[in-house]
């Protein structure tokens, strides 16, 4: 009888976790977003040139060290779309996780090419882009390639863990009992 509680509870905990979504994008601290899809992390700032051209904007990012970290880049327009995409996940926009990219109607300039010396911009909160010239004043946001902190440990998997535990040492107690029983 204890077995088979045993079992229905473990069946229970299991049956609730496969409800359960990942986020796409996680929320690291110090201004930083982790897209686990596209294993890039965000830099939840958004560069205003003011009247500079997009080379400034280029050049800041290239030049950006925050956290330690100095190989930050432009994101590509891939991985823009697939933000903005994000945000418009519940069918109305909402920037979270970000506190300040995204906020507003700005466009973001990518490393994506247009044309011979355009780049694509895009706008986050209006899912438009376009081709822009350098002369052209455009907000930048930075990235850089996987995680940039520790991972964050993922309470499925501890939970997970702590059952196999509990169940192999309910097994081996329950072998010692038999055995201690015949003895």
């Amino acid at each position: 009888m204890k077995s088979k509680l045993i079992s229905l509870i473990i069946g229970v905990v299991l049956l609730g976790m496969t409800g359960t979504t990942q986020a796409t994008l996680i929320d690291l601290d110090y201004d930083l977003v982790f897209d686990d899809v596209n294993n890039i992390t965000w830099y939840d700032f958004a560069y205003d040139p003011g009247f500079d051209d997009w080379p400034d904007t280029e050049n800041w990012v290239n030049n950006l060290t925050y956290l330690d970290f100095t190989d930050w880049r432009l994101p590509t327009l891939d991985e823009l779309l697939f933000l903005g995409t994000e945000l418009r996940e519940t069918g109305t926009y909402s920037t979270n996780p970000f506190l300040n990219v995204g906020s507003g109607l700005e466009f973001y300039l990518t490393s994506t090419l247009y044309g011979i010396d355009q780049r694509w911009a895009y706008s986050l909160q209006q899912d438009r882009l376009f081709g822009t010239w350098p002369v052209a004043s455009i907000y930048g946001v930075a990235v850089r390639d996987g995680e940039s902190s520790a991972p964050i440990p993922e309470p499925a998997t501890a939970l997970l863990i702590g059952i196999g535990i509990v169940g192999l040492t309910g097994t081996r107690l329950m072998k010692k009992a038999k055995i201690s029983k015949y003895e």
